[in-house]
């Protein structure tokens, strides 16, 4: 087979039609990645009931199939919440929570996969924030977040990867409240965050571009955004200059709603299909809509869900979704894979899946 339709597609380990037993990520939320140039998935960490992760996966696309990697070096804690970065052949690890908010930076060799330790960050270790790559000076900008107990921040600070230099910002303008688990992208010297969560003024569904040359911050309020919400994820489809903002939660209600939102003309729009649930609760889920829909989906579209890891790449015009928590009697989290194809007319022989094999998560 090969992907070449647009929209959503899952994608599972098989061999020949047949599912078969092989190795897999335990299920979790709040794990962090990348997408290669290679077609492979990279994820490290994450949360499940229980249990914090330290392991290490590799996806590789192309056969449809997971491996554990036990990589060299000085490698990071049981981790959540942290933050991964492609430079390069460089994956670069920030922050997370385990015992305590790590301040912590690593480098993963991509190509020998060896972890090599960096110089501490010098301002509080924190969790739940973003991290947006700036090629054109080799700075990962990290958003908000926790530091530790119920306390959160607003600040931008960045790390120069060729420089190993750390810095914290001074920032003018529409400076966001605090607040962790918002989404961010970058396009050109914009960093463009969406949503999150403060304790105070709950969750928010409000706008932000961070001008990176000036330390500016505007709110950019328009009509029909996305609900209030945190832990979506954000991408750009490069081939629409759009940023595409998926799922998240507010309380136990998880959300499985897409929306665009035009960085030229600024333009939010629901690209939701008509015939496709947005949310689910918990009180939802004994409801005979909620069972109709079960019955008769398609399979395709990814069932409500938050604290995904969302990877995407300049090279390729798709996505991958992996993980997260989604809505169940007793809340469950998953480590299913949704692939995301922004243009229809591509036909690369990326993935061996069956589009008729019923999910597993629901």
């Amino acid at each position: 087979m090969f992907f070449n339709n647009k929209g959503w597609q899952k994608i599972k380990q098989e061999e020949n039609e047949t599912i078969i037993e092989l190795e897999e990520p335990e299920e979790r939320i709040k794990s962090a990645g990348i997408l290669t140039k290679k077609d492979q998935l990279i994820i490290y960490g994450g949360l499940s009931l229980g249990s914090i992760y330290e392991d290490l996966w590799v996806m590789d696309l192309r056969q449809g199939k997971w491996e554990k990697k036990e990589a060299k070096g000085e490698k990071p804690e049981y981790l959540f919440g942290h933050s991964c970065t492609q430079y390069g052949n460089k994956m670069i690890l920030f922050g997370g929570m385990n015992r305590d908010c790590s301040n912590q930076i690593f480098e993963l060799d991509l190509e020998n996969f060896e972890w090599k330790k960096l110089e501490n960050c010098p301002y509080e270790g924190r969790h739940s924030h973003t991290a947006c790559l700036e090629e054109e000076t080799s700075e990962i900008w990290f958003f908000g977040g926790y530091l530790g107990g119920a306390k959160r921040t607003n600040e931008m600070i960045s790390y120069n990867i060729k420089r190993n230099q750390w810095e914290k910002y001074k920032m003018y303008g529409d400076i966001p409240s605090v607040r962790s688990s918002c989404s961010a992208i970058i396009w050109k010297d914009l960093i463009v965050v969406f949503g999150g969560f403060e304790q105070a003024n709950g969750y928010y569904n409000n706008l932000y571009f961070f001008e990176t040359k000036t330390l500016t911050w505007t709110e950019i309020i328009k009509p029909n955004a996305p609900s209030p919400r945190d832990r979506c994820s954000c991408w750009i489809d490069y081939s629409q200059n759009k940023m595409m903002v998926f799922g998240g939660m507010v309380d136990d209600k998880h959300f499985c709603d897409l929306h665009s939102f035009d960085l030229d003309f600024l333009i939010w729009d629901d690209l939701t299909p008509n015939n496709q649930i947005k949310e689910l609760s918990r009180n939802d889920l004994k409801k005979s809509e909620y069972q109709n829909f079960v019955k008769n989906r398609e399979y395709k579209w990814p069932p409500p869900s938050g604290g995904h890891v969302v990877c995407s790449s300049l090279e390729t015009h798709y996505i991958v979704l992996f993980s997260g928590s989604k809505q169940t009697i007793n809340r469950k989290y998953i480590n299913s894979i949704y692939v995301f194809q922004s243009l229809p007319d591509i036909t690369q022989d990326l993935l061996k899946f069956s589009q008729e094999t019923i999910l597993r998560d629901i």
